[in-house]
């Protein structure tokens, strides 16, 4: 998946950002770009499409559990990269996860991020509601 540009405007330092969620046949790995690699690749880089990565200053690190719910433990901060479109020959699959089954919720911890696989067999109507925070109407 690609996420959204994000943008920060601090005393000491301003920048901007973008994530993408990278697989190959042995897994994900949450690969995040900054300043110029944002404005050369956000509206470049499509989900779904197969891409050949070359960087020669990226740097691997802990992967920040707050900001990913992949389950490597590394993520890669890009430095140079440079992307290249290459032919998927259809060896790895569009979706990935852990999935488990609905009935096995009820054994995790609230915390833990889980991947699921279901239907849904019937929606409730929009409804609004009155925020207590900030007596607003919200839906």
């Amino acid at each position: 998946s690609k996420g959204q540009k994000k943008e920060w405007n601090k005393p000491t330092s301003q920048g901007q950002l973008f994530s993408v969620d990278l697989a190959d046949t042995t897994g994900e790995i949450r690969g995040t770009m900054f300043r110029d690699l944002v404005d050369r690749y956000l509206n470049v880089l499509e989900e779904g499409r197969m891409y050949t990565i070359t960087d020669t200053s990226a740097r691997i690190k802990p992967a920040n559990k707050q900001w990913t719910s992949l389950a490597h433990q590394y993520e890669i901060n890009f430095g140079n990269a440079v992307f290249e479109e290459c032919g998927d020959d259809g060896s790895v699959p569009l979706v990935q996860g852990t999935f488990i089954k609905l009935s096995e919720l009820t054994q995790r911890n609230a915390e833990d991020k889980v991947d699921i696989v279901a239907v849904v067999k019937s929606a409730d109507p929009v409804s609004s509601f009155i925020s207590k925070r900030d007596n607003t109407e919200r839906k």
